[in-house]
């Protein structure tokens, strides 16, 4: 079971990972490409991977 912060942090995480791709897409089309590419790469990368890892630990737990 996962505790209800973490479950809490895992949703924030993904938010910002969807609400980053959204800004980025934006971005893109006014014209910016600097702030876009960091925000994609946050988007699709760190952010997802973040949530994933918040949510590991308890995934190994429940199997022992």
């Amino acid at each position: 079971m996962v505790a209800p912060k973490m479950e809490r942090i895992n949703w924030i995480l993904w938010g910002l990972a969807i609400l980053s791709v959204l800004v980025a897409f934006y971005l893109t089309s006014i014209g910016e490409k600097i702030i876009s590419t960091i925000l994609f790469v946050f988007g699709y990368a760190v952010f997802p991977t973040a949530a994933i890892l918040v949510k590991w630990p308890s995934k190994t737990a429940e199997k022992r």
